[in-house]
């Protein structure tokens, strides 16, 4: 639906220093916008990525 939005914000992804997990914030680039991500929201989706990181594929760049 907005796969170049989220990919552009994938791709600028920064996160600040921080002092407890809870402050944590993942911020990106969307449309020339500074965009964050609370640790609250990424505990919301983290619940639907139920893989153990071992069945994840990681291409290699010649793959892409």
């Amino acid at each position: 639906m907005y796969d170049q939005q989220v990919q552009e914000w994938m791709a600028t992804l920064e996160c600040p220093p921080f002092k407890a997990p809870s402050k944590m914030k993942l911020i990106g680039t969307c449309n020339g916008v500074k965009v964050g991500m609370s640790y609250d929201s990424i505990r919301r989706i983290a619940k639907f990525d139920s893989q153990p990181s071992n069945q994840y594929i990681y291409p290699s760049f010649n793959d892409l």
